[in-house]
């Protein structure tokens, strides 16, 4: 009785042949779903695009309408889009990737008298300049008496809080006395501090954080700070 210990020659070239064939079916399926799933993708990010560059048009409308009448349209970068958190700044195309430099183009059209915006996502047309929002700082109107910065330590002493009166509102006076908040590139925007607290058995600790806005809703980069009450 001959004995077999493995695939003859033969039967090695047929089970290759019939997995060439079911390859060979099946790629054109996975082929079209593979498209049709980029296709749709990139639809989305399509939507997202538009989406953010007419509101971003409808919070700046004068801005809009000036650099329009100046030089024909206006040239949006993606990167200012999600700068400015009117995208998410993980957007990515059906390649993985998106070009932030890469601008929406507006211009302005009217029907029946009505001004309208139109966004062309298709143009090749790059940023050339900073598009990046301000960002808020900190900085010490006397440094021999107070050094500011993202991270203070103060004494009790220093800090010197009245009985009754609230922590957080203090520690803003105390800020205000000793450092500058201010925003980036010369811009006017609204200062605000939110304040938390949080206490231990060693300390207590205060974060502040300072965020920037205008009327028509532009961010500038907010700053933490936190400061340690020392015992």
């Amino acid at each position: 009785m001959k004995n077999k210990n493995g695939f003859t020659l033969v039967e090695l070239l047929a089970v290759v042949v019939i997995l060439m064939i079911i390859v060979l079916l099946a790629f054109p399926n996975f082929y079209t779903i593979s498209n049709s799933y980029r296709s749709k993708y990139d639809a989305t990010t399509r939507i997202l695009l538009k989406n953010a560059a007419s509101m971003y048009v409808n919070n700046n409308i004068d801005d809009v309408r000036k650099e329009i009448q100046a030089n024909g349209s206006l040239c949006l970068p993606i990167g200012k889009l999600i700068a400015y958190e009117y995208l998410e700044s993980d957007l990515k195309d059906s390649s993985g990737e998106i070009n932030k430099n890469r601008c929406i183009t507006v211009r302005r059209t009217y029907s029946d008298g009505k001004e309208k915006f139109e966004y062309d996502l298709n143009t090749n047309t790059v940023a050339t300049n900073d598009f990046y929002p301000p960002i808020v700082y900190i900085t010490s109107k006397n440094k021999e008496v107070y050094e500011c910065g993202q991270t203070m330590d103060i004494t009790r002493n220093q800090f010197n809080q009245s009985a009754g009166e609230k922590a957080t509102d203090k520690f803003i006076s105390f800020i205000e006395t000793n450092c500058t908040i201010g925003v980036s590139d010369n811009v006017d925007l609204n200062i605000e501090p939110k304040a938390a607290i949080s206490t231990n058995s060693n300390d207590t600790r205060f974060f502040i954080r300072y965020e920037a806005v205008d009327s028509s809703g532009n961010k500038a980069l907010p700053l933490k700070v936190e400061v340690r009450i020392k015992q």
